[in-house]
């Protein structure tokens, strides 16, 4: 197993490596950035080319709410509940939950 160690000094340094059973090594600040800059972009191409592979994610689109209904539309009880309309553009069925 190796550990990536970024420290400020050579004596945190050392003192990380004391186990001798663990490889460890150290990154400056610039190339511990570097390497998390590069993992982002492996990730990012990784995620885009798969997209061409999954079948494409049904969605529901939230296309009208009424948060505070005093004087619009009633429901069956004759009262002004709050209400959300649901979209389904696709033609497959969705589950809501």
């Amino acid at each position: 197993m190796a550990w990536i160690v970024w420290t400020a000094s050579e004596t945190e340094t050392a003192l990380m490596t004391e186990p001798h059973d663990r490889a460890s090594f150290s990154l400056s600040p610039g190339g511990f950035m570097l390497t998390l800059a590069a993992l982002a972009l492996v990730l990012l191409a990784a995620q885009t080319s798969l997209k061409h592979y999954l079948p494409p994610r049904p969605t529901v689109v939230l296309s009208e709410f009424c948060a505070h209904n005093g004087t619009g539309l009633r429901d069956q009880d004759g009262d002004h509940s709050d209400w959300i309309e649901l979209y389904n553009p696709g033609t497959h069925s969705v589950d809501l939950l």
